[in-house]
């Protein structure tokens, strides 16, 4: 029973560390598929991207109390259904039919070799359908240490993949289909359409990790230039983010060399990057450089994913939506009430997550009464839902003013969760699930 407990206390620490700290010839370096293989088209395009699925195989997740603990401790994901999470995510896509699906990194839990091999199942299912993916591994995807399955109250130790055999169970997830490919990381150039390249950009390799290697930068230079005479237009991923979304998710969340990265995209005009990492749902534009979405986690309610769309006129429109695990259980015949209540469930299931832990970062506030402390910690889980959702702006309205965070900063007001709820309200709140805005290149006004 000690060597379980240790077992769960090392996942729960694994996660929470993880928490606080997601030209005309070839470009030197590029292996060239045959184009003939590639099945492109003109006119605008329909790009499905999902990020940080964290998908756990059903084989290596029971629902009992070890993966419910995990998840409890954890940083919001809901763990016990992320099976059913993906599985309806992927009939959703499916049913859209998009031109492309396109995962920016975390997969799987925490890289599990059978996470791996099951989820590579089902985005078969979604090329079967004539549906392009392509994928970027995350942080949590490649040679994890400690990789566990969970069965009743056990936590077993079990194996994580390799880099060359994460290269292998998804070269037809984009590598074999690539354009252009980098032989110093998993970054490759992805052709959705005639007119658009999608620059796949990886900072999770061996040889360097975080960062985008010296090799990997001459490389997509080369890839940019190649493009620019080709008259492509060029929009590109990343699991790690390129722009600041929130100041206390900076290092270990952003490519530890972004502005480099980001100076090398505005000189070649590249408009959008689409990424994840942080779980949170948040826009950074800029009319006069890369724009990017962060898009929450799949594995995190409201479980969100989301439509880019781009018209002949090169303007691009993000919509998010989330994933109907409900709709997809009813046609299932399924009968768990968390499946067929899944929106509402999941929820509640994050806002008592987040609950849970600033209670425990609220341990020392002596000076509250039990009544003020169910208020502070149920307007700051209210607003974490909200923010983590990209709807924050919903609630603040005259937030200023209102009693429950004026209850904060008289109570609270040294408490690092205070800076951390401050971090949340440091721009002017904004719809974070959709946004517009044109692909071409910046032309100052006269």
């Amino acid at each position: 029973m000690k060597t379980q407990k240790k077992c769960l206390r090392r996942v729960v620490l694994f996660g929470l560390i993880s928490l606080l700290t997601s030209c005309t010839g070839s470009p030197a370096g590029d292996q060239i598929t045959d184009l003939s293989e590639i099945k492109v088209r003109a006119g605008p395009i329909h790009i499905i991207t999902a990020t940080d699925l964290h998908y756990l195989s059903p084989r290596l997740n029971d629902k009992g109390f070890a993966i419910q603990e995990v998840s409890k401790l954890g940083d919001g994901k809901n763990l016990p259904y992320s099976a059913e999470i993906v599985e309806a995510f992927i009939d959703q896509v499916i049913q859209d039919k998009p031109d492309a699906l396109i995962l920016t990194g975390d997969l799987t839990f925490n890289g599990e070799a059978a996470s791996h091999e099951d989820l590579v199942k089902l985005l078969a299912k979604v090329q079967e359908h004539q549906i392009p993916v392509a994928v970027l591994p995350g942080n949590h995807d490649i040679a994890i240490p400690d990789t566990f399955a969970f069965a009743g109250n056990k936590a077993i130790k079990t194996q994580s993949i390799s880099y060359d055999r994460f290269k292998e169970l998804y070269n037809s997830f984009g590598y074999a289909q690539a354009r252009l490919k980098d032989r110093d990381s998993f970054s490759y150039i992805l052709e959705v359409s005639e007119d658009y390249w999608v620059a796949m950009i990886d900072v999770n390799t061996e040889n360097s990790l975080g960062r985008i290697s010296k090799k990997t930068m001459t490389w997509l230079e080369s890839a940019l230039q190649q493009a620019q005479l080709l008259g492509k237009s060029i929009i590109s991923a990343t699991h790690q983010n390129i722009r600041i979304h929130n100041e206390f998710f900076n290092v270990g969340f952003m490519v530890a060399n972004n502005l480099e990265l980001k100076a090398l995209l505005d000189k070649y005009g590249v408009r959008y990057n689409m990424t994840g990492h942080i779980h949170i749902q948040h826009l950074t534009l800029d009319e006069k450089s890369v724009n990017e979405s962060a898009t929450g986690a799949l594995s995190v309610s409201p479980h969100n994913f989301a439509h880019v769309r781009i018209d002949e006129e090169r303007n691009l429109e993000y919509l998010t939506e989330p994933v109907d695990v409900a709709g997809w259980a009813k046609k299932q015949n399924l009968t768990d009430p968390n499946l067929l209540n899944f929106a509402e469930f999941s929820k509640a299931y994050f806002y008592k997550v987040c609950y849970d832990k600033t209670k425990v970062l609220l341990a020392d506030c002596k000076d509250v009464t039990q009544a003020q402390l169910n208020e502070l910690l149920e307007f700051s889980s209210e607003i974490n839902v909200a923010y983590y959702a990209g709807n924050l702006c919903v609630l603040c309205q005259e937030l200023e003013s209102n009693p429950s965070y004026l209850l904060w900063k008289e109570k609270a007001g040294d408490f690092w969760s205070w800076a951390y709820l401050q971090s949340y309200l440091k721009y002017p709140p904004k719809d974070e699930n959709r946004a517009e805005f044109s692909l071409l290149r910046y032309t100052p006004k006269q």
